[in-house]
């Protein structure tokens, strides 16, 4: 993932970037593991693996993305893209999970 700030301000608190991976029938939230703390005024790169469940059916998702708060753990940050769901979620497109 790349992800850039674009210069609109800091990230002070702890937020949780995460991924969800959401059906008709069910949802999945995957924590990225990065410090969005640094994200201030510039790019950010996350080359690594998320992983699914292993007990998630095989299906098409929505991969949606958001920040979620420390506490509340829900969607807390609006970002500077096209979009965002009435939830607060951003959706990103689709992709099918299938079975090893």
């Amino acid at each position: 993932m790349w992800w850039l700030n674009s210069g609109v301000a800091p990230i002070y608190r702890e937020y949780s970037l995460a991924v969800e991976l959401r059906s008709s029938k069910t949802a999945t939230i995957i924590r990225v593991p990065v410090d969005v703390r640094k994200m201030a005024s510039r790019d950010a790169v996350f080359d690594g693996t998320l992983y699914v469940p292993e007990n998630m059916a095989e299906g098409n998702y929505n991969f949606r993305v958001a920040m979620l708060d420390p506490w509340s753990g829900q969607p807390a940050i609006r970002f500077a893209v096209e979009g965002r769901q009435d939830d607060g979620w951003y959706n990103m497109g689709s992709l099918t999970v299938k079975a090893r």
